[in-house]
């Protein structure tokens, strides 16, 4: 007999990277229009680092970069695809446990968050990138970041 927590098996999605990449975007796209009845608009091509646009019913309009990763990983996004319009959507999931989702603003980058976020400038690459560095000892500050009171908070 299986328990209600064996559905989140994240090991066992084949194709790696890619299917769990697509689970989260999708579960990101979910979590926006259900918390503030946000229309969903996705883009064809992730060729400008964006995944979906919402726009709320007061017409006002974000783009959103969905990063899915594992456990305790760290992801980046690139400078150049990092504009003052784009909300990165963090999707973790963690073995056994259901999805967690954050939410993070260019303007994060700027405010201390013990290590969680920062931008990294390297001297043999073409452009700096914003990491997000998930760790246990960061997890008060990450709950911060959490999805649904980020969204109730947008301008």
């Amino acid at each position: 007999m299986s328990g209600p927590l064996d559905h989140y098996q994240w090991s066992k999605l084949n194709l790696g990277r890619l299917q769990k990449g697509m689970y989260g975007e999708y579960f990101a796209k979910m979590e926006f229009a259900m918390m503030k009845n946000f229309l969903i608009f996705s883009s064809e091509v992730d060729d400008r680092g964006i995944d979906f646009v919402a726009r709320r019913e007061d017409g006002k309009h974000f783009d959103v970069q969905v990063k899915t990763i594992t456990g305790n990983n760290y992801t980046f996004v690139k400078e150049s695809k990092f504009s003052s319009a784009l909300l990165v959507c963090l999707i973790v999931l963690r073995e056994s446990r259901p999805p967690a989702a954050y939410l993070f603003t260019r303007s994060d980058w700027d405010s201390p968050t013990d290590g969680l976020l920062e931008k990294h400038s390297f001297p043999n690459a073409s452009e700096a990138e914003f990491g997000i560095h998930l760790a246990e000892k960061r997890a008060e500050v990450l709950a911060k970041f959490e999805l649904r009171a980020r969204l109730s908070q947008l301008p």
